[in-house]
């Protein structure tokens, strides 16, 4: 390579003249030639489908994959999302559970209603059951707490066998038998007083007899009845 300024031979690939220091030329790339491919004309009937307008694409915007269908190609349709069948269970869950919280509602407004009527009476028949089994722990059970703690200060550990001697004292005769009763009851805040208005009385007399007589010719007086808490006790003081 010949130094265009002072003629000097370099070497090949130099950049600057060994003699001078002038800038050699570079080598110049020998230009790529492309062959430009013939486009095949359609076959004859038929025409070039015409190009569809591209959108211009926002400047830092991904270049766009999707490609639309071509000519005699049909849009795919999505498929519809199926109803999911959770809700209709869930809701009627909700309807049951409404259901169950009513109905529990309703019953415990029934029997709370009705236990202020039932109490007393219920008392009154465990009172009898006891006094039919000569069941002394049954009848201290439904004596008002008061009146026992009161007469056990006076009495001392004897008070249990002198307050059911005094009730079974009181009874016709031994061996007594409570059927068919029936009550009538009338309550005043925490009192109330039930009467038995049938039944029947039966009992073994002095002579060793077997009575049988209707309750209401019978002498069973009034039973008065006091509410402590949620709980009926009998009034002693109904019995004497």
């Amino acid at each position: 390579m010949f130094c265009p300024n002072c003629g000097a031979d370099n070497s090949e690939g130099s950049k600057f003249c060994k003699k001078c220091g002038q800038a050699l030329p570079g080598l110049t790339a020998e230009a790529e030639v492309t062959e430009e491919q013939p486009v095949a004309a359609p076959p004859p009937g038929m025409t070039e489908p015409a190009s569809s307008p591209t959108a211009p694409v926002p400047p830092g915007s991904p270049p766009s994959m999707a490609v639309g269908p071509g000519p005699g190609m049909v849009t795919p349709v999505p498929p519809k999302k199926k109803k999911s069948k959770a809700l209709p269970l869930i809701l009627g869950l909700v309807a049951l559970l409404v259901v169950a919280a009513v109905a529990l509602v309703l019953i415990f407004v029934v029997f709370k209603g009705n236990s202020a009527a039932s109490g007393p009476e219920k008392t009154v028949e465990q009172f009898l059951k006891a006094v039919e089994n000569n069941d002394s722990n049954g009848i201290i059970n439904v004596m008002d707490p008061a009146f026992l703690r009161e007469l056990r200060r006076t009495y001392g550990s004897d008070y249990e066998t002198m307050l059911t001697d005094a009730i079974f004292a009181g009874l016709p005769g031994e061996n007594v038998k409570f059927s068919g009763m029936k009550f009538q009851t009338k309550i005043t805040g925490d009192t109330a007083t039930v009467t038995i208005t049938e039944g029947t009385l039966e009992y073994k007399d002095s002579f060793g007899d077997r009575q049988k007589e209707p309750v209401d010719k019978a002498d069973l007086p009034q039973l008065d009845l006091l509410k402590k808490g949620e709980t009926w006790y009998l009034d002693f003081s109904s019995l004497i």
